[in-house]
């Protein structure tokens, strides 16, 4: 089934041959609106980052009120710090010496501490199914 064309003059465009001047006038208000749209909006995000023209570069400082602190994420170490004392909590998490024989622990042990004080999680393996 074919599209039937509809004639340039229908849609309410100039005519061929018209006059193109205010056509090119046109258009070039619509591209001054859209570059002022567009620096209006750099801006904002400027603003939005901390980035004001001058201190690019500089870290954006963030306001403290209280919705924010209470929607920041914990720092790393106190975010492993808790991680950790749940392992320990549910017995997923024990401490271990140089003679402790890892194949002998529970099966329930995920984690084990070593005397440094590093952290290594055990009976891992990359593939949940046996090759067999």
């Amino acid at each position: 089934m074919a599209k039937k064309r509809i004639p340039a003059a229908d849609l309410g465009a100039a005519p061929i041959g018209g006059d193109l001047s205010a056509s090119l006038a046109a258009l070039h208000e619509a591209a001054e609106s859209l570059a002022a749209s567009t620096a209006r909006m750099t801006e904002r995000t400027q603003q939005m980052h901390g980035l004001v023209a001058g201190t690019r570069g500089a870290q954006p400082e963030a306001p403290e009120t209280a919705s924010a602190s209470s929607t920041r994420r914990p720092e790393p170490d106190e975010e492993a710090r808790r991680f950790y004392e749940r392992l320990e909590q549910t017995g997923q998490l024990i401490d271990v010496n140089e003679q402790t024989d890892l194949s002998a622990l529970p099966p329930g042990v995920t984690h084990v501490r070593r005397a440094d004080g590093t952290v290594q999680r055990i009976g891992f393996s990359a593939s949940p199914y046996a090759k067999g």
